[in-house]
């Protein structure tokens, strides 16, 4: 490794680009070596309203849901796409984001994301054409193919402006005019980042000597080929030579590779627009397209998924649409409350959403699943009791099987005072809705919702929404049983 490329390497990691080493350290974290199950990644997507957007597209684009069946939770996104995929996904997106909050080079990266994103689109289908395992691979390599790059530009020093002055009369795309001005290429910068941060194998293979003529990584350089192609219009002499090459490395028709990889390129415009990279994504020409034709009005807001979420009928009426699709295809009983979950949430405008289970030996119930804002102060599976039973509304939505809304609990002479001193420890709750989940005459356990971290009141809609949901998951459960019996 040259003394430059070790220089930068090191700048990235400890000087002027810790946000970088501390997303990727962060995000590894997440693993299922580290017992993180699917739902806990889920609980982290939701956390970040842009990237569940994200998810929740990707996962209903063409690309990965080709039968067009609606997905509306990110836990059943999780489960559609994997959890490997979504891991590596959050992590590559992570990145990029940090990259993009530099508002001087911004044009330069999210211009890279953008290319980087198509080539993710083209890899995957390729790889799927070929045959090639796991498909998911290819995507996030594609995707980090310019990483060390992206890096590159996010720091923007005095060889950043070498490099662009250079520009007035080489290309600086050329690895050897990189080498020339920088010491290094960007390649290997990237091939670098991607061994020090254990990101992937494939990428690190494709951009170092000994493996760059694979089968899987001539997949990964040509995806990109075709992705540069595009920005200068697909009638070029290079576009011929490329979907021949394509061609020979996939052994199809040269006709059917092009109607592959205009397609490829309309899904990979819409993506990059769900991802918020409109502007860029208008380098992305279509065939017949030329530079200047194409959209520039290809920035749109990305779907605002508040952090206090309003409560949304419609995603409602979808969220309850999955849970139907879910018992009819997968009756998977984690899927279904983390769907209710989700809908309580986001559909229901909840800012905290909770699934506690009950412990009837005990008499005390215990949290297991919590979604929504403000949740880092919430320890993690607390406990709380259901004694006194008759000063306890816990225990009284147990008793009586119904859905309550507790208002003024601190003030509510008719609570326990010991009890009320612990919500209020770990809760901080004025008022909240709950409601229990009785199935086959027996409770198991109990949903809750509130809006104390925002302030917003409850109200008579949300309480019968919520009250919904939570009879919605009761019979959902005890389908799930009668499936079982069967």
């Amino acid at each position: 490794m040259s003394k430059k490329l070790k220089a930068w390497i090191e700048r990235i990691n400890e000087e002027d680009l810790p946000i970088f080493g501390h997303t990727v350290k962060t995000i590894q974290q997440m693993s299922p070596e580290n017992s993180l199950s699917a739902s806990e990644l889920a609980n982290i997507i939701l956390k970040d309203s842009s990237l569940t957007a994200k998810i929740l597209k990707l996962a209903n684009s063409s690309l990965y849901n080709p039968s067009q069946v609606s997905v509306n939770t990110i836990s059943r996104a999780v489960v559609l796409l994997g959890f490997n995929f979504v891991h590596d996904l959050i992590l590559s997106l992570s990145i990029i984001d940090d990259a993009l909050s530099n508002k001087k080079t911004r044009g330069i990266i999210s211009r890279l994301f953008a290319r980087s994103l198509h080539a993710a689109v083209q890899a995957d289908s390729i790889a799927r054409k070929r045959g090639d395992k796991p498909e998911e691979e290819f995507f996030i390599a594609a995707l980090l193919y310019h990483l060390g790059e992206i890096a590159f530009w996010f720091l923007a020093d005095e060889d950043a402006e070498k490099l662009l002055a250079a520009g007035q009369s080489e290309d600086i795309s050329k690895p050897e005019v990189q080498r020339k001005i920088l010491g290094f290429t960007f390649s290997e910068l990237t091939a670098q980042l991607t061994k020090n941060w254990n990101l992937s194998d494939l990428l690190y293979n494709a951009l170092t000597d000994e493996k760059k003529d694979t089968p899987k990584s001539r997949t990964l350089h040509i995806s990109h080929e075709l992705a540069l192609i595009s920005e200068g219009g697909w009638d070029k002499k290079e576009a011929d030579v490329t979907f021949k090459k394509l061609a020979k490395h996939m052994g199809i028709h040269e006709a059917l590779v092009m109607e592959s990889t205009y397609k490829n390129t309309e899904t990979a415009v819409k993506i990059a627009v769900d991802f918020g990279v409109g502007g860029a994504a208008e380098c992305i020409l279509l065939p017949g397209q030329h530079p200047q034709e194409n959209d520039k009005n290809l920035d749109t807001p990305e779907d605002s998924l508040s952090p206090y979420p309003e409560p949304n009928p419609l995603l409602q009426l979808k969220i309850l649409h999955e849970l139907s699709s879910i018992l009819e295809s997968n009756p998977d009983l984690n899927l279904i409350l983390e769907a209710v979950l989700e809908g309580i949430h986001r559909g229901v405008g909840m800012d905290r959403a909770i699934l506690f289970l009950l412990d009837e030996k005990n008499n005390q119930i215990r949290n297991i699943y919590t979604i929504g804002e403000n949740l880092k102060k919430l320890p993690r599976n607390y406990i709380l009791s259901l004694e006194p039973r008759r000063q306890n509304p816990f225990a009284e939505a147990f008793d009586q099987e119904k859905t309550l809304w507790i208002k003024k609990f601190p003030q509510n002479v008719r609570y326990n005072e010991s009890l009320k001193e612990e919500v209020a420890r770990i809760l901080c709750v004025n008022e909240f809705f709950i409601s229990p989940i009785i199935t086959h005459n027996h409770a198991i356990g109990l949903f809750y919702g509130d809006r104390q971290p925002s302030g917003r009141p409850l109200d008579e809609m949300s309480f019968d929404s919520f009250k919904y949901f939570s009879l919605q998951a009761c019979m959902s459960i005890e389908h799930i049983g009668i499936k079982k019996k069967k």
